[in-house]
């Protein structure tokens, strides 16, 4: 199997080994207190469970990249979205609300619920009408615009959107981008950034001389479930446009065929077949 030089983070098994491993804690607090816009720095974090169970009376299961909990409580989700999908905030809302419910439990209270805290990479374009790479979201009261409902709160980060060269990154946060962006470019990635002790840190996680063969193979096999997908999708998007051509040309064709237009003359206009156009 090919050696590769750096890995992409981006992909879902160099995501949960960057970020979801307690070897990686220290890269992922400093991500977070990077990214993430809080009164207070994160110290420590306790990672959990990335399944959360369903309850009795449901069979979804949902599965999140990396989960874990800060000293005060406050669960924290982080994803990598690889594919846009029309339907990703409200999943990224599911998500939130399941790492929400399942703090309750018959001893707990309900003011004893903790903060949930959803952060999402996403390599497409989620937000079409918002210009800026990053957003945060919390819940305000629409006449007063005071948070009242405080405990949950999404940022996310669309990698698409960041555009910057290496002499416009003025904080962490563009570094960070600057590092799923780029990652995998580890060989003649600028040595100013290699001076941050984390982003070093972390590209250093996605040299593949530091994967075993195992590893390797499961990242390559998520690579190729990814081209596939986006093959598939490219030949459904191929698909349905034939369809639509075909419609139009039947449309048409019809439209000709009222003006008694001979089905030749017709057919060379549509690109329609004889036999096509004497069926309609």
């Amino acid at each position: 199997m090919a050696m590769l030089n750096y890995l992409d983070p981006k992909n879902d098994v160099a995501f949960k080994r960057l970020f979801g491993t307690e070897r990686n804690k220290e890269i992922l607090i400093n991500f977070l207190n990077d990214v993430l816009c809080r009164s207070s720095n994160i110290e420590d974090v306790e990672f959990l469970p990335t399944i959360n169970v369903p309850v009795a009376h449901e069979k979804r299961v949902s599965i999140v990249d990396v989960m874990c909990r800060d000293k005060f409580g406050n669960k924290i989700i982080i994803e990598m979205q690889v594919v846009s999908t029309l339907e990703y905030l409200k999943r990224a809302q599911y998500y939130a609300s399941r790492a929400y419910i399942s703090q309750r439990t018959k001893e707990a209270k309900y003011k004893d619920l903790k903060e949930v805290i959803f952060l999402a990479i996403c390599n497409k374009n989620i937000l079409l009408e918002h210009e800026h790479y990053i957003s945060y979201h919390i819940l305000l009261g629409n006449n007063t615009y005071q948070q009242y409902l405080k405990n949950f709160s999404y940022t996310l980060i669309e990698l698409d959107k960041f555009n910057k060269n290496v002499d416009e990154l003025n904080s962490m946060l563009d570094k960070w981008i600057y590092f799923f962006k780029h990652a995998e470019e580890g060989d003649i990635f600028p040595q100013q950034l290699m001076k941050d002790e984390h982003i070093h840190q972390a590209l250093d996680e996605m040299k593949s001389f530091n994967w075993s063969e195992e590893e390797l193979l499961a990242y390559e096999h998520v690579e190729y479930e990814h081209y596939a997908y986006i093959g598939n999708m490219a030949l459904a998007k191929e698909e349905g446009r034939q369809i639509a051509l075909q419609k139009c040309k039947i449309e048409i064709a019809k439209k000709l065929k009222a003006t008694e237009m001979r089905e030749q003359q017709i057919a060379e206009i549509t690109e329609l077949t004889i036999e096509e156009i004497s069926k309609i």
